[in-house]
């Protein structure tokens, strides 16, 4: 998690912060934030914190907030406490006091603060908390629908809140979901791909969650949907093809959909390890 947030928030600041040069606050940044990719956690909260004493932009400020917030968030792995993520949350509204509502950075500062107080109400059964982070992840989706950041948090949601899939709650994210994807979806072609940079793991949640619920054949709708916008190797796709094809045969009895995955495993992915399987597959289904 950790990782995908830092390149998360590089890809945010990739707009506004051109190069990191001779200015001293920059150069601290990227020294922190190296030191952090490299996992020497107390190396780069020291650096962020020299960078927020020399900043000189409400930018630079924030990233360095940021910078230490995720020292307290994520790299712990599974000691966090309840205090580092009240620790993150104070570094985050600092950021935001700074930056005002209308920065760019706004969704993402909102999103980690509402993702602390998340785990914050899971550790300490606090109602009060889970109130304040579902009343900001309502925000980002009414007001920044096409940010990733509201993807991220959509899909932290629903991951976060499965614990059964028959249950209410993933009930309620499903429909969530299934509901932001279909602009997407319904006319994808005319979609920018910057809108749907999250896009394929959201699919493969729904995938997932209806396919233990027996709902089979909406789960390889959105399983080709996940095709459409990902995977981003041979192998994950050689995967959902292949997925597609044996749920198609086994469970839905349609051989036209399982015959037309096998030949699309067979004709766009070389080298695959199911390939003398896929062949046979391919053979025996024609006969049908």
């Amino acid at each position: 998690m950790s990782i995908s947030k830092f390149f998360l928030f590089l890809f945010l600041l990739f707009a506004f912060i051109v190069v990191h040069g001779e200015d001293k606050a920059l150069d601290l940044l990227k020294k922190g934030w190296s030191e952090y990719e490299f996992r020497e956690f107390a190396k780069a909260e020291e650096f962020f914190k020299k960078a927020e004493k020399s900043v000189s932009t409400p930018d630079e400020y924030a990233e360095a907030l940021t910078g230490q917030a995720f020292c307290y968030q994520f790299a712990q792995k599974n000691q966090v406490s309840a205090y580092d993520y009240e620790y993150a949350i104070s570094l985050y509204k600092k950021g935001l006091e700074k930056t005002g509502e209308n920065h760019k950075l706004s969704p993402f500062l909102k999103s980690m603060i509402a993702e602390c107080e998340y785990r914050v109400s899971v550790m300490e059964d606090n109602p009060q908390k889970l109130a304040k982070a579902e009343a900001t992840w309502d925000y980002l989706r009414k007001n920044h629908p096409d940010s990733v950041v509201t993807q991220d948090a959509m899909l932290l949601k629903a991951v976060s809140q499965t614990q059964d899939f028959t249950d209410e709650a993933t009930t309620e994210n499903i429909k969530l979901i299934e509901a932001y994807l279909k602009p997407f979806t319904t006319d994808a072609k005319s979609v920018s791909s910057d809108k749907t940079l999250l896009a394929a793991p959201m699919c493969y949640y729904l995938y997932n969650c209806l396919f233990w619920r027996g709902a089979y054949s909406q789960s390889i709708n959105w399983l080709k949907a996940y095709c459409f916008f990902g995977p981003t190797s041979y192998a994950m796709k050689s995967q959902a093809y292949f997925t597609i094809a044996r749920i198609s045969e086994q469970k839905l009895k349609d051989t036209k959909t399982a015959l037309e995955y096998y030949k699309r495993i067979d004709k766009e992915i070389e080298n695959s390890n199911i390939t003398y399987y896929v062949k046979e597959k391919i053979a025996s289904l024609k006969d049908k």
